[in-house]
């Protein structure tokens, strides 16, 4: 849906751009913020992300080094916490934001705590992980198998400041 919201907005004219997060190519689980700028960038960042992304960092960026005066944002609750600080503050780039897409979240991940503790109890390299997925356990997969990791031995390697957070949408 969100996917579809932006390239048909960036077709239209509704905006220039869009900040998402998409993954690295060395490392398919780390994401890392986008500003994407025509429909290929924004379908480069489908999917869910579980690791934290500088995506409000890429909001200045549209707007420093890009010039870009109509943006979407996209992002989970604590990244438009912080646009709405800055439109709250009434920083000079605040008026280039145009559309705002929350996600739901539950939390995010320490990268290193997290494939620490997957090298350590199930020997994976990081670049071994093509792709996680979090239902009701989280689901690492590689090339060659699908390894189930239960939520109890996710759970310390969250974030500390999602223990905080008071608004998950």
């Amino acid at each position: 849906v969100v996917t579809t919201l932006l390239t048909n907005a960036i077709d239209t004219g509704i905006i220039d751009s869009a900040i998402v997060s998409q993954a690295e190519t060395e490392v398919p689980i780390k994401p890392k913020a986008l500003v994407g700028v025509v429909p290929d960038d924004i379908f480069a960042a489908v999917g869910s992300k579980f690791f934290p992304s500088s995506v409000a960092r890429a909001y200045g960026s549209a707007v420093y080094e890009y010039g870009k005066g109509n943006i979407a944002f996209v992002g989970v609750p604590c990244h438009v916490l912080a646009l709405r600080k800055l439109e709250a503050w009434e920083h000079r780039i605040s008026g280039n934001l145009k559309v705002i897409i929350g996600l739901f979240c539950f939390w995010t991940l320490s990268f290193g705590s997290m494939l620490k503790y997957l090298k350590e109890k199930y020997n994976l390299d990081q670049d071994d992980i093509k792709r996680l997925d979090i239902v009701d356990k989280l689901y690492v997969k590689t090339d060659k198998e699908t390894i189930i990791v239960p939520l109890s031995e996710v759970k310390p390697n969250i974030l500390t400041s999602c223990e905080t957070c008071t608004d998950f949408t």
